[in-house]
This record gives structure tokens, C-alpha cells and sequence, in this order.
């Protein structure tokens, strides 16, 4: 399986951290995340379905709100330190 790029990953961990954000939100075209931009809506999609996929986050369903947000786990925030402490530097170094 492809994995995401490490910038992109940093980028989805800080918006989910920032806004207990929805899916959605991260893809929209006029999301306030400039950074995003240089993404596609593909590439986002991928790299949250990735993280959600290997536990790096969890969806949260609001029945309240009809909407999916998500969570970092706690293997994704060991994920992210080691993301910023540089101990993972490529997505070739990331864990399967």
C-alpha cells in the first residue's frame, strides 16, 4: 500500500488536533488550511483513509450532527512525535 507523504500527514494531524475536523472539511476547495492546497482532494482522502486504516486515528460519529470527525489515536500521536523528531523522514520509513 502507498503511503502518504510526510508533510500531508503533518498537516492532517494538525487540522485534526486544531478542529476535531471532518472529512469533508479537510477536502473542501476553500478550506482554511492554505498548506492543503498544494494537495488534491485524492491525496487528502488517501492519506486520512491510510491513517484511519492503521489506527493512527478514529472516527467519531456524531449522531447530533449527522458528520464523522476524527480523533488521533494514541499510536498516532507516538506517530507524530516521531514524525517531528524527525525519527521518520520519508514515507519509506514509515511503519506498515
Amino acid at each position: 500500500m502507498k503511503k502518504p507523504s510526510i508533510p500531508l500527514l503533518i498537516q492532517i494531524f494538525t487540522a485534526i488536533n486544531q478542529t476535531n475536523i471532518t472529512v469533508g472539511a479537510l477536502t473542501f476547495e476553500n478550506t482554511n488550511q492554505s498548506s492543503l492546497d498544494d494537495y488534491t482532494k485524492n491525496d487528502l482522502l488517501y492519506a486520512v483513509y491510510w491513517l484511519e486504516f492503521n489506527g493512527y486515528i478514529l472516527r467519531q460519529d456524531s449522531s447530533a450532527t449527522l458528520s464523522k470527525k476524527y480523533r488521533i489515536s494514541p499510536q498516532g500521536k507516538i506517530l507524530l512525535a516521531d514524525i517531528l523528531n524527525e525519527n521518520i523522514r520519508s514515507s519509506e520509513d514509515l511503519p506498515n
